[in-house]
């Protein structure tokens, strides 16, 4: 099985590359034509040893005189950065228009993998008239740039085995053999959980973005959600410790949307100033729960866990509805009543949620109180007055 890994635009969490992220495009896609060596780097990975099978490298790119862009990959390590060349094209795609790579393929070294090692990708082409182009929206057009693994990948970061434990004891099903719902359903009902908090209760990120004196225009920030994040505040310029913080009016700024090519463009852009040192920027994105970051906080954690139990019911239901078989009576009344009953555990996992991280108890919208009265005619009998004259005979 192989695994797919996109090249983006999102600045990864160690400097000086950009974020080679596996199994689906960046959350905010917006096209990149760059020139000069570019360099990308995967999240963590959990020690998949990597075979001598061909990596096939799919990336969009152009020149005006034949040049080749030539691709490398390497085994990165927290210790010694990229080390262990694994594939290395040293001939290189010609690529004299926007097009892409064909799929090149090229056969790789084998390599031993540690937990928390990760793959480095460097594109480099052989002047600076061969243009790359990454972090596309539509998949088959400029800029869908990614590269395939051989090997079946997986991140090092997974879900705790302990939320998966807590959401079993939630719904009774412990059984080290033969459980009710396989390790896949509960990630998914985890998952489904986490993004309904995430739009109940976003997270929110600080980000520093360089500034040097020359732009007005910013990369998005590297956790932005296109679609669901929002700004909070700007802050600049940045104060030291103890300074008094400046944050920017609405107006100074915009998010502002382009097209490149077929393929949408997006940025952070300053309306009327060039930013000389750099910003903070306060932005809404999604939680993360693993077994290497946490941003939920530890009172909300049983309310997602009674979330996820609640999508776990609402399978195990679906389960029962759908195998009781209407061929002898008293079986079938049996699937339904066991239907209705995790349907009623999933119904009462769910106002706990919503009592803990919405306050709404059944989760029914609180109506604020109103009362209408007629401001022309006398209240008799009501005890209330006029609103806008006195309540006297002219």
């Amino acid at each position: 099985m192989t695994a797919l890994l996109w090249l983006t635009n999102e600045n990864s969490d160690i400097a000086g590359y950009k974020r080679l992220k596996m199994e689906s495009r960046s959350d905010c896609p917006s096209l990149v034509r760059a020139t000069g060596i570019g360099s990308w780097l995967s999240d963590p990975l959990s020690g998949t040893d990597l075979s001598t099978g061909n990596w096939e490298f799919h990336i969009w790119g152009s020149s005006y005189d034949a040049a080749t862009l030539e691709f490398q990959i390497y085994r990165f390590t927290a210790s010694a950065g990229e080390e262990g060349l694994v594939v290395d094209d040293a001939v290189g795609a010609t690529l004299t228009t926007i097009s892409r790579s064909s799929g090149r393929s090229v056969a790789a070294t084998a390599t031993t993998m540690q937990v928390g090692d990760r793959i480095a990708l460097v594109v480099s082409p052989s002047s600076l008239s061969a243009t790359v182009s990454y972090n596309g929206l539509r998949s088959r057009a400029e800029g869908d740039s990614y590269i395939s693994a051989p090997d079946s990948l997986a991140l090092a970061a997974q879900y705790p085995e302990q939320t998966r434990t807590a959401i079993r004891q939630m719904i009774q099903d412990v059984a080290n053999t033969n459980p009710n719902l396989k390790d896949q359903s509960v990630d998914l009902a985890l998952r489904q959980a986490l993004l309904d908090y995430t739009r109940d209760r976003p997270y929110v990120e600080t980000e520093s973005l360089a500034a040097d004196g020359t732009t007005r225009s910013f990369v998005m920030p590297r956790r932005w959600i296109y679609g669901f994040s929002s700004v909070i505040e700007i802050e600049y310029p940045v104060e030291a410790d103890g300074g008094i913080r400046m944050t920017l009016d609405d107006d100074a700024w915009e998010i502002l949307e382009g097209t490149l090519g077929m393929q949408p463009t997006r940025s952070l852009r300053f309306i009327s100033q060039t930013p000389e040192s750099d910003i903070l920027v306060r932005y809404t994105t999604r939680h993360i729960h693993t077994d290497e970051e946490d941003t939920v906080p530890v009172q909300d954690m049983n309310a997602v866990i009674c979330l996820a139990a609640a999508y776990c019911c609402l399978q195990l239901a679906s389960h029962a509805a759908a195998s009781s078989a209407p061929t002898i009576a008293a079986d079938a009344v049996a699937g339904r009543d066991s239907a209705g009953q995790w349907q009623s555990l999933a119904k009462d996992l769910k106002a706990r949620y919503t009592e803990r991280v919405l306050g709404g108890g059944e989760g029914v919208p609180i109506e604020a109180a109103s009362v209408t009265r007629d401001w022309d005619i006398e209240p008799r009998g009501t005890g209330s007055v006029y609103l806008f004259k006195p309540a006297r005979w002219r």
